[in-house]
């Protein structure tokens, strides 16, 4: 049996067949690879200032209405929950910091580091656009074009 035929009656009977297409490692440039990072760096950076100043105005509005409750003496409770906004900029400048120290002209990436470096996908990525989409719009907008969601 020819193995376009095997494939299509796996496909029939509801077998998916396990394809490996993964490659182990790649070389870069690095100079390439520097300017990646920092572009994406920058990126997530600007993401967590813009949240930064959201989360300053969301606190205040909270703040601002448990103590005109308190005021209008309604002492049920007084309860504030604005998670801060996370930031992982130390993580990009670490990696951008050893490259700039390297001293060779290319670097070998395995399939995670190009995850991270290269696709700007984070193990936190998720995380840190979902916390930080309820203070920037930047945030919303990369979350939707990450996740389509």
């Amino acid at each position: 049996m020819k193995k376009g035929w095997k494939l299509l009656e796996m496909g029939r009977l509801g077998i998916r067949p396990q394809l490996e297409v993964k490659m182990k490692e790649i070389r870069v440039k690095k100079a390439e690879l520097l300017e990646i990072l920092k572009t994406n760096r920058d990126k997530h950076r600007a993401i967590f200032e813009e949240a930064i100043q959201g989360f300053r105005v969301a606190a205040i509005a909270a703040l601002e209405t448990e103590i005109f409750r308190i005021k209008q003496n309604k002492l049920e409770r007084v309860s504030l929950s604005v998670p801060a906004p996370s930031d992982h900029t130390r993580d990009y400048d670490r990696i951008i910091q050893m490259l700039e120290m390297d001293m060779d002209d290319e670097v070998i990436l395995g399939e995670q580091a190009f995850q991270y470096y290269v696709q700007d996908d984070w193990d936190w990525k998720r995380d840190f656009l979902c916390a930080n989409s309820s203070y920037s719009a930047a945030a919303t907008k990369s979350w939707k074009e990450l996740f389509g969601k």
